[in-house]
């Protein structure tokens, strides 16, 4: 089975087969994928019946769970367990399980905690009740108190700003992963095709300056990603307050932060800003 490069062409089918087998991953979005396929080395399986991606950064042999009819999706992991180094990579737990199973004792499970993806409830973020949001309220009133803070929905006007915005957080930052990845090119690629790739979101302006840039697009009917989260700002709460108002103008229950890439004060931030799951990922790799 050969593996194709990922191209925009192929956004249609891989939506639909992620839609039709209910795979809120972000993990599996075409968007995620084609913003992430150079870095990360990613080529696409695709078929009526499934996708995969082959990850050549987690290794020779490595693809993504595929997500897809689950007899077809079967007969591909059984051709591939007769290769040298085959794994599985950005399982779901309930992937997990029916792996262990359909293949029951062929399968060294382990949790990848660094590709978990982090899920927010916005009602929750907005209206900022209750002792778990307590730093994200004095964080907001800073703002408000010391500056005079509006957003924009991010629109052939802004785009030079965010992108500038983007730019200067990659100048002034080191943030690489134990891996190596670095997602600011990521954002960039990201914002450039924003109508492509159906992203949405806004710029923060404080005193009329652009500070931060927030956006995403759909992963289901009420949840959505944001992929893309720089603050160029020194002042204190800007990077959440920039996150709430995309929040506040998002018609979504639910919203996706992805994983933190192993970084730790990436994931003393996502933590702190009271998750309210997460999509736990697993890998496999053949006993």
């Amino acid at each position: 089975m050969e593996t194709l490069p990922i191209t925009l062409g192929q956004m249609q089918a891989v939506e639909a087969l992620r839609s039709k087998y209910e795979n809120n991953l972000s993990s599996h979005a075409f968007n995620s994928l084609y913003l992430w396929r150079e870095q990360m080395g990613l080529s696409l399986l695709l078929t009526p019946d499934f996708y995969t991606v082959r990850c050549n950064w987690r290794g020779r042999n490595s693809w993504f769970f595929p997500c897809g009819e689950e007899e077809a999706s079967l007969g591909f992991i059984r051709e591939k367990m007769r290769e040298s180094d085959f794994s599985l990579c950005y399982l779901r737990t309930c992937d997990a399980d029916w792996l262990e199973k359909k293949l029951p004792g062929r399968w060294r499970l382990s949790r990848y905690p660094e590709a978990d993806e982090y899920l927010y409830d916005t009602d929750g973020h907005i209206t900022l009740a209750g002792g778990n949001y307590a730093n994200m309220r004095t964080q907001v009133h800073k703002v408000e108190r010391e500056y005079v803070p509006r957003s924009a929905q991010l629109c052939d006007d802004n785009i030079h700003e965010a992108l500038e915005i983007v730019r200067q957080w990659s100048h002034g930052h080191c943030r690489f992963s134990s891996s190596d990845l670095r997602d600011d090119r990521v954002d960039e690629e990201a914002l450039i095709l924003r109508k492509e790739l159906g992203i949405t979101g806004i710029v923060l302006y404080l005193d009329d300056k652009p500070v931060s840039v927030t956006a995403g697009f759909p992963l289901g009917k009420d949840l959505y990603d944001m992929a893309v989260a720089k603050s160029v700002s020194v002042a204190q709460g800007v990077p959440y307050y920039a996150k709430r108002e995309l929040f506040r103008k998002l018609s979504f229950h639910t919203i996706n932060m992805e994983e933190d890439l192993g970084i730790p004060g990436l994931r003393r931030m996502k933590n702190g800003m009271s998750p309210i799951a997460k999509n736990e990922i697993w890998e496999a790799n053949l006993l």
